[in-house]
């Protein structure tokens, strides 16, 4: 059985690589990087430790070193085509960690549900990202690699809590999943909220009544998580990065980050030099 290094598939420096295939041939094999792949168009047979599942357009999958996978092409319709995305381990979990410290190991345990399905306008947004990614270089570039990725987690945390529960209101799971996404960071959560037709008081109580936490508390919180994995793996100043998250004041952002990770966002930073060991 083939393992797919990560030398010889993700090229050096970079934390990610990505291309759109239409698969002709597909051994079993596993790999030291983690993939993400979701369908672009047609269907196909697809097999994880023996287990085949019938992929459709707007699925996804995520598979981690060492599971055993393949396409197998006798299930795959002519016009089947996916988005391939490998990525570094390292760098998935840091990211992981910038949401909690054990999402992970989560994933790692199946705790986090694997095989996802995308609107077409989820699909449409990935896209236009992946177009945004091919066009960039050097921070910029860094910078759309990390939205794309937070996108993707979100959606894979997302669609495993809808699974949990079905108790939520289907707009308020859709507010929730505005409220998550990265895209919407600078935009003020009152403008979020304006496109549902109901009134403020009844959003925000009910918002309230079923996760526990104010609109804004819940909003800040995701923008934060997002400041967070640009300043652990990006070379952004912290005020560009105060801004991409959607914050007009750094004093506010440096209070904010302080209060969920115990530290500045200066002494966190990627170009931060580590403290001399020998004071």
């Amino acid at each position: 059985m083939e393992i797919k290094s990560i030398k010889q598939y993700i090229p050096y420096n970079q934390n990610i690589h990505t291309a759109i295939k239409s698969l002709r041939h597909d051994k079993p094999h596993s790999h030291e990087f983690i993939e993400i792949f979701y369908v672009l168009s047609g269907s196909c047979d697809h097999s994880v430790a023996g287990e085949i599942v019938r992929l459709h357009s707007g699925d996804a999958y995520i598979l981690f070193p060492g599971e055993v996978h393949n396409h197998i092409r006798e299930g795959m319709s002519s016009d089947f085509m996916y988005r391939d995305i490998l990525i570094m381990p390292s760098y998935f979990k840091n990211l992981c960690q910038s949401y909690y410290q054990d999402l992970y190991g989560e994933f790692l345990q199946n705790k986090i549900q694997k095989n996802i399905l995308f609107t077409n306008n989820e699909l449409f947004l990935l896209e236009n990202l992946f177009v945004k990614y091919s066009n960039t270089t050097g921070p910029k570039n860094d910078t759309v690699t990390n939205l794309i990725i937070h996108n993707l987690i979100s959606s894979f945390i997302n669609q495993t809590l809808l699974k949990e529960s079905n108790r939520y209101p289907n707009w308020l799971l859709t507010l929730i999943s505005e409220l998550d996404r990265p895209l919407n960071f600078t935009t003020p959560p009152h403008e979020l909220i304006g496109s549902f037709h109901y009134s403020k008081p009844y959003i925000c109580n009910t918002f309230k009544k079923y996760v526990g936490t104010t609109i804004t508390e819940y909003f800040n919180k995701n923008r934060i998580t997002y400041a967070h994995s640009l300043v652990s793996t990006t070379d952004h100043t912290i005020e560009e990065i105060c801004e991409m998250a959607g914050f007009s004041n750094i004093s506010y952002f440096y209070m904010l980050y302080k209060k969920y990770y115990g530290k500045t966002p200066r002494n966190s930073h990627k170009s931060t030099p580590p403290p001399d060991e020998t004071e």
